[in-house]
């Protein structure tokens, strides 16, 4: 019998493998993968029992395990997953509880009792809690072997967790990455290679296998730990046909090593299917196949479907593909797929047409985009047919067949009648687009069908959908609700408030000025306008987590130094969203009192011309060390630049881009005469002053 429960719980991983859960929200950020170093292996020398481990104490949760300090006794029961290694009476695991993971390291293990620990063996650990590298595990142990059910977990979908904060908490759990594409290494000898034997290419077989994998824009590195998996065992093998390209599913246990570095233990390769990227790069009326997740189901007629499908890389609608009713049934959420057809263009709209489809192991489910920053910008169309969220939008006035200001029409132009798509426009920041309920998605008696036809002018709501196109934007609507107060002022009211009182926005960071003893400068901007953030109170922690794009709600006074409007004495919360505003030219509007308006925004100025600046013994110099020429290396760089005859105090300020940034360096080989473009925020002092980000000679 317990052979059969063996085996049994080996065929629950293999399965396990095959499919992911769902996954958790995206928070798009920029991520520096370190170079990872060879994982910790057991080294061949003598180890006693060990006499200093910790006495039998109470069981802590997986929770209690996390606070616990580094270093400190602590004793977990949790089930083996997978076994590293084995040597000299120490034994290196992967184990899971439900609550969470743990890897447990150079345990004291006989050969017998290493032998007993099959997949969702029980055991109670005692060691203490350590941290090398940034992986935290449990050291200098020991272990029982626990009766009762096994326990093993079916994979973490963390796909959509790579690049966020969040992907730590899953730490040593087993977990699987979607669509991820195979990139270059680089070897000991300068040659690019798929993976490499060793983190630097400096093996030979056998060795760790490591290789990079890219997902939306940002690089990972992966390793098959020879312990774990070595040569001649399937995934290693597998890993060594991988190709410069290849869109991968890997199945993981998420170790970590100056970040996440996945203990590889399964990798299936999307045969024959392209990635998001070389879809959209692919001409109209060429044949594609692309691997995505079903979202939803708008119709099915005649064998005929059609699908809205979306992957962590992009999102994909999918028109009349081929399918019978029984698979229709069998398209649920998440479903995997791959479809092969041609792409084609209808009123802006881009799809796959006259496709087929395959289903596959494996599940996604994408959380909603909130692209409401981007309406009315060129970037919205990178995110066609996505799932897409539209926050604090105006319902503003249609006109139907007779001539009526209505809120909402049956049909584009009011003809229709109940059961027909429902269509609604919606204004934010003075412009308006035509939101649609369509019917065969959402169809009449449905939940969002009916809350649209309850909508009157002026409601203020968030609505979620796909986001379709016809002739420009328009989403096909699967909720609406009143929209999540937010309490912030638009920047027009900002703008209106008396100094000195107190003020609430909703904004963006783009950029960080600096940070001291608990205070931050920000510069921020929202589609509406900008703002210069002063000794906002902040942790050095979440100081850290102020990635350009982050959305935060501010709360402080309306302050005026020296013409410089801002918001002082306050405090700040982090919100979901992201938005990075464009640079505006401003160099026309120099001398207006017209730039007065564009205050704190990201502008640019073209073609000024570097005017002389006086240093303290009176010479004349192309820039300063400080406004007055007093300074030395590392403080405030000022420099004057001309156009149109008239003269201007530009800066660069020495906590946003210091000594030995690109900007401060360039600005240090200015000379008197150059033609420059530039690019900063519209700082003012005693009128514009602007702190510059970016010097490049004129276009």
């Amino acid at each position: 019998m317990k052979k059969i429960l063996a085996l049994l719980l080996v065929l629950v991983l293999v399965l396990a493998f095959a499919g992911c859960t769902k996954g958790g929200n995206t928070s798009p950020g920029n991520v520096t993968t370190p170079t990872p170093a060879p994982t910790q292996a057991p080294a061949p020398t003598e180890a006693p029992a060990p006499t200093e481990a910790p006495a039998p104490a109470a069981v802590m949760s997986h929770a209690e395990y996390i606070a616990a300090p580094l270093d400190s006794a602590v004793t977990v029961e949790t089930y083996v997953q997978d076994k590293q290694s084995w040597w000299d009476d120490k034994a290196n695991l992967y184990c899971q509880s439900p609550d969470g993971a743990y890897f447990i390291y150079e345990t004291y293990c006989t050969e017998e009792d290493f032998n007993k620990l099959l997949p969702g063996t029980k055991i109670r650990v005692s060691g203490f809690k350590s941290e090398w590298s940034g992986e935290v595990e449990i050291i200098d142990g020991s272990f029982e072997i626990l009766g009762g059910d096994p326990f093993a977990p079916l994979p973490l979908d963390a796909t959509a967790l790579l690049g966020t904060d969040e992907l730590a908490d899953h730490m040593n759990e087993l977990a699987c990455f979607s669509g991820l594409t195979v990139e270059p290494s680089t070897d000991a000898d300068g040659n690019v290679k798929p993976w490499l034997y060793k983190w630097n290419g400096s093996g030979s077989d056998g060795d760790d296998l490591y290789i990079n994998v890219s997902l939306n824009g940002q690089t990972y590195s992966f390793a098959v730990e020879s312990y774990l998996r070595g040569a001649g065992s399937e995934t290693y093998e597998a890993v060594k046909q991988l190709q410069i390209g290849d869109v991968v599913d890997i199945t993981a246990f998420l170790y970590w090593y100056e970040g996440p570095n996945p203990h590889i233990i399964g990798v299936e390769t999307h045969s024959g299917s392209m990635s998001h990227a070389d879809y959209i790069a692919a001409d109209l009326d060429t044949p594609v196949t692309v691997v995505t997740f079903v979202q939803d189901k708008q119709s099915w007629w005649d064998d005929k479907a059609n699908l809205y499908c979306q992957g962590p890389d992009g999102a994909y609608f999918i028109y009349e593909t081929y399918c019978t009713e029984e698979d229709f049934a069998k398209l649920l959420p998440g479903t995997k797929i791959k479809v092969s057809g041609y792409k084609s263009e209808w009123s802006g709209q881009v799809e796959i047409i006259d496709g087929t489809f395959e289903i596959l192991d494996g599940s996604y489910t994408a959380q909603p985009f909130d692209a409401t920053a981007l309406l009315g910008t060129d970037e919205l169309a990178a995110h066609m047919n996505e799932l897409a969220s539209f926050k604090g939008v105006t319902v503003a006035p249609s006109t139907d067949a007779d001539g009526n200001e209505v809120p909402w029409l049956y049909k584009w132009n009011g003809s229709g009648q109940d059961g027909d798509d429902l269509y609604f426009n919606v204004s934010v920041n003075g412009a308006t687009y035509s939101f649609t309920v369509e019917s065969y998605l959402r169809g009449a008696g449905t939940e969002v069908y009916e809350a649209v036809k309850q909508l009157q002018i002026g409601d203020v709501i968030d609505v979620t959908g796909f986001l379709y196109w016809y002739e420009g934007p328009n989403p096909h609507v699967i909720s609406v609700a009143p929209a999540a107060a937010e309490e912030g002022m638009t920047h027009a009211d900002y703008i209106a408030a008396d100094l000195d009182s107190a003020v609430t926005v909703v904004t963006y960071v783009q950029d960080k000025q600096s940070w001291w003893d608990d205070k931050a400068n920000l510069y921020c901007q929202s589609p509406d306008g900008a703002y210069f953030i002063y000794e906002t109170y902040c942790t050095e922690e979440d100081f850290a987590k102020l990635l350009p794009g982050t959305k935060i709600k501010v709360s402080g006074y309306k302050s005026e130094w020296s013409g410089q409007v801002e918001i002082i004495d306050g405090s700040f919360e982090i919100l979901d969203g992201s938005y990075i505003a464009p640079a505006f030219d401003a160099t026309a509007l120099l001398g207006t009192d017209e730039l007065i308006d564009h205050m704190n925004e990201f502008v640019t100025f073209t073609g000024m011309t570097v005017e002389a600046s006086t240093d303290a013994d009176g010479n004349e110099v192309p820039w300063l060390y400080k406004w007055n020429g007093s300074g030395q290396d590392g403080d405030d760089l000022y420099f004057n630049v001309s156009v149109n005859g008239a003269t201007y105090s530009f800066t660069v300020e020495s906590y946003l881009r210091g000594a030995g940034t690109d900007v401060y360096e360039a600005v240090k080989q200015l000379q008197v005469g150059d033609k420059i473009d530039l690019v900063g925020f519209l700082y003012w002092y005693e009128g514009p002053n602007p702190h510059i980000i970016g010097v490049t000679p004129a276009a």
